[in-house]
């Protein structure tokens, strides 16, 4: 069974500290209008300049470190 952008993008983000890039959206499936309304909308939050997590999801050290770099 095809998995969503979104799960796709659920999925990798449990790899990665909860955090994720547009470039990892796009390779999950998002299109820049989806990534736009979901960050107007507050469904991903802002971590770092281009790196994001999952709204809701954990924030940890490790995972404001990876965002940083």
């Amino acid at each position: 069974m095809a998995r969503t952008p979104d799960q796709a993008l659920a999925a990798l983000t449990k790899t990665q500290h909860n955090v994720f890039t547009t470039r990892h959206a796009r390779v999950c499936g998002f299109t820049d209008d989806q990534i736009a309304h979901r960050l107007a909308t507050q469904r991903w939050e802002s971590a770092h300049l281009n790196a994001y997590r999952l709204a809701g999801s954990t924030e940890t050290w490790t995972g404001r470190l990876l965002a940083a770099c």
